[in-house]
């Protein structure tokens, strides 16, 4: 049976000796009420709308409906609840929000089925003991400190809103939740929330400065055991671009922030191994041996081929008797960093080894103080038959890229209709030699067409490459279209 008188004026609801033995729902929200007294238990009430209204307490006999599930008093002037909701032992939802709650009875912990806790814009101060069956808990606008040690033992929580309360420490315990996912919590120290571990979202930080830097930390973190103070170096690195940041990091802990595949992590990580002398110089043939791991099929079996005329060997295993190891964008040491002794190992970086490369097979190199070479370069790489793109970017990949014509290769991926092949080693040119900006200008929406008039085209091209540090060609003044 359901009852629905939601939306009145009622005031007042005194059912004195009436029986509804059989009523499965009621529905009083929105109205007017000061009180309700109800003469005999609902033995069968399930749910019960009470929200909207001005109830200074629960009715009485409510108490005895053991089978209630789910209860929504939010927008009442609720000072305090009955010590017998524990009784409630099949309540799954209790929505409190928007009342004068001051505390919750002990024996809330009781309902043991509870999975929707409400009770955000009230006065607590502290918190009991509450249900390890809780899913969601919206605890915001109150007046919290602290968090109580039992929320260690909240096993099902995934969503938890703190946000407007005069908190003075991290929330502790969260952490060691196997199925926390969600945190809103408003402006606090970024500290407090690099101690947390599985955060895959942040409200109330939605528009800060720092959003992104931090999920960028919090994403690593849920995949790799960083401590507290690691993810808190790794931020302020990004944030600062300062190295003396990351000093004491441990080198097992960078080499796993240069596979998180987060390219501004990588680059400055990069360089903080460069400073500690952990990067290659020069490799020996038929005594050195090369592991090219996190790698693409195509990638791996092109290292391998080049090392292999210079007689280095190579293995797409990440083991002990690798002496050097190529770094790269993957998740690849994350379960094999502390199994080999790091300490032991070169680190390449494929730049340098690709000049080694160069040097070593003895391939011409296209300078950039070449005018004319460099020029029918650019022709080759913007021309209108593929083929000539093609070969253009099979010299710049085994003849060096010079820094000037790194535009001209942007314009030539987005611009030109290429194969798979040829746009596959453009997006690999651009990834090896000018990581950061690629990863900025990729986001861009911003299409450059063959059929555009020139003015347009070059307009295009200005917003494709702001913010590059690099000179904007002016490709109809250089005859290039």
């Amino acid at each position: 049976q359901v009852l629905n008188a939601a939306e009145n004026k009622i005031q007042s609801l005194n059912w004195g000796k009436c029986s509804f033995p059989q009523l499965d729902k009621l529905e009083l929200g929105k109205n007017k009420l000061k009180e309700v007294v109800l003469g005999e238990p609902l033995p069968s009430l399930r749910y019960l709308n009470l929200a909207h209204n001005k109830l200074e307490q629960l009715p009485l006999m409510l108490t005895d409906s053991a089978y209630l599930q789910n209860l929504l008093a939010a927008k009442n002037k609720l000072a305090n609840l009955p010590e017998q909701i524990g009784n409630w032992g099949w309540l799954r939802q209790l929505d409190l929000a928007d009342n004068q709650l001051v505390k919750l009875p002990e024996r809330i912990s009781q309902c043991s089925r509870l999975e929707q806790l409400n009770v955000s814009k009230n006065k607590l101060v502290a918190l009991p003991s509450l249900p390890q069956s809780i899913r969601l808990l919206q605890l915001n606008s109150n007046e919290l400190a602290y968090l109580p040690e039992s929320f260690s033992s909240l096993n099902h929580l995934a969503e938890l809103n703190l946000s407007n309360n005069p908190l003075v420490e991290p929330p502790q315990g969260l952490s060691q939740l196997p199925k926390f996912q969600s945190l809103s919590i408003g402006e606090v120290p970024a500290e407090w929330l690099l101690s947390l571990d599985g955060l895959n979202a942040l409200q109330g930080w939605r528009d800060a400065p720092a959003r992104q830097d931090l999920l960028q930390v919090l994403k690593l973190a849920a995949k790799c055991a960083l401590n507290s103070s690691t993810r808190v170096a790794f931020f302020n690195l990004l944030q600062t671009a300062d190295l003396q940041t990351i000093q004491q990091v441990p080198l097992g802990d960078l080499l796993l922030g240069i596979g998180s595949g987060s390219l501004s992590l990588k680059t400055h990580l990069v360089q903080e191994l460069k400073q500690r002398g952990k990067l290659f110089t020069d490799l020996v043939p038929s005594r050195d041996l090369v592991a090219i791991v996190g790698k693409t099929k195509l990638a791996r079996n092109n290292w391998k081929m080049r090392l292999a005329t210079q007689n280095i060997k190579t293995t797409f295993e990440l083991t002990a008797a690798a002496t050097h190891v190529v770094l790269g964008n993957g998740e690849y040491l994350q379960h094999k960093v502390n199994s080999i002794q790091i300490e032991k190992i070169v680190w390449l970086e494929e730049q340098q080894l690709l000049q080694w490369l160069q040097q070593a097979e003895g391939l011409h190199l296209v300078l950039p103080d070449k005018e004319q070479e460099l020029q029918a370069l650019k022709r080759l790489l913007l021309h209108r038959d593929p083929v000539n793109t093609a070969i253009a970017a099979q010299t710049l990949w085994y003849g060096g890229v010079p820094p000037a014509i790194l535009p001209y290769v942007l314009i030539a991926y987005k611009w030109l209709p290429l194969s798979a092949k040829v746009r596959k080693t453009l997006h690999q040119l651009l990834e090896t030699h000018w990581p950061i900006p690629f990863a900025v200008v990729s986001r861009k929406k911003i299409q450059l067409n063959r059929n555009q008039e020139a003015a347009v085209f070059q307009q295009n091209m200005e917003k494709l490459l702001d913010d590059t540090n690099l000179i904007v060609p002016d490709l109809a003044a250089e005859g290039l279209i």
